[in-house]
């Protein structure tokens, strides 16, 4: 059996808690969000964190980073 791709979704979660209009769009932010559209994938391991830690990625197998404008 061939082993699930890894995916990690991570936002800051600085919008949400500063503007309630996304809040009431994402109550779990916007990562919860993507992340429960991916693990509808069977050949998805999926998980969603708003905090930052040095091993937080080790946990994928892919990796994207996008910086939106305003953000730190």
């Amino acid at each position: 059996m061939k082993q699930p791709i890894r995916v990690t979704v991570w936002n800051e979660f600085h919008d949400e808690r500063k503007h309630t209009v996304i809040t009431d769009l994402y109550p779990g932010g916007v990562h919860e969000y993507i992340a429960a559209f991916l693990k509808e994938e069977a050949d998805l391991e999926v998980s969603a964190h708003h905090f930052y830690e040095d091993d937080l990625f080790d946990l994928s197998d892919v990796r994207r980073a996008r910086r939106l404008p305003g953000s730190r």
